[in-house]
């Protein structure tokens, strides 16, 4: 089952704090970072080099 979020803004899903970033692209592209303590994971799809991400990941 799934469960839709809106993604424009920081929410917890279970132990995580899930963040996301729109990040450059020609087509809506969003970064997704989940952390909990002592533990950081990032992910970015289809998107090239830019400041925007810089600091995120």
């Amino acid at each position: 089952m799934f469960d839709l979020r809106d993604l424009a803004s920081a929410s917890r899903v279970g132990p995580f704090e899930l963040a996301t970033r729109l990040l450059p692209h020609y087509v809506p592209n969003l970064g997704v970072r989940l952390s909990a303590p002592g533990l950081t994971v990032a992910y970015t799809g289809d998107s090239g080099p830019s400041p925007e991400r810089d600091g995120y990941c």
